[in-house]
């Protein structure tokens, strides 16, 4: 479910099926931050859309 791969220095590496995208290497702590950041953007801009 989750990708931990310490040896994988990717940030965002892609999933076993090319065509699913791309998944967040949760030993990298440069992509947990960056996943952390949109995570958190996409609920600061959901917050302050009118309604």
């Amino acid at each position: 479910m989750f990708y931990y791969n310490k040896a994988d220095k990717r940030i965002f590496p892609p999933k076993r099926m090319a065509w699913a995208g791309w998944t967040v290497n949760f030993a990298n702590s440069i992509s947990v931050a960056v996943f952390l950041i949109v995570i958190i953007g996409i609920i600061g801009i959901s917050l302050f859309l009118p309604k």
